[in-house]
């Protein structure tokens, strides 16, 4: 099993199943960052989803920047594989992205 202890790990999309992923990183002590690129959705909407779970949220247009420190990418089912988050995690790493409902770890 992976220790995910302290490792900053990002999951992308906040629904369901990313809501879900927050919480199980949670429950195994990560430093979760949950970010959904989607313009629907407030900061108060995804704390309200969360349910007493830790994340640093981001919402909205993407930056490079956001990736610093990130060990590990989480990506929900209805993200597309070739979503641009995705794509820059994986040419930060230079490694193929396995596929959606996996985990992608920086080695």
């Amino acid at each position: 099993m992976l220790d995910l202890k302290n490792k900053k790990i990002m999951v992308v999309g906040a629904g369901i199943s990313g809501i879900g992923a927050v919480h199980l990183l949670n429950q195994v002590g990560a430093d979760v960052v949950l970010y959904d690129g989607g313009s629907k959705l407030s900061e108060d909407d995804v704390i309200k989803k969360l349910n007493g779970d830790k994340a640093q949220i981001i919402l909205g247009e993407f930056s490079r920047e956001y990736m610093e420190g990130i060990d590990m990418l989480v990506i929900s089912p209805g993200v597309p594989i070739d979503n641009h988050v995705v794509v820059e995690f994986t040419a930060m790493i230079s490694a193929p992205c396995p596929g959606k409902n996996t985990l992608t770890k920086k080695e």
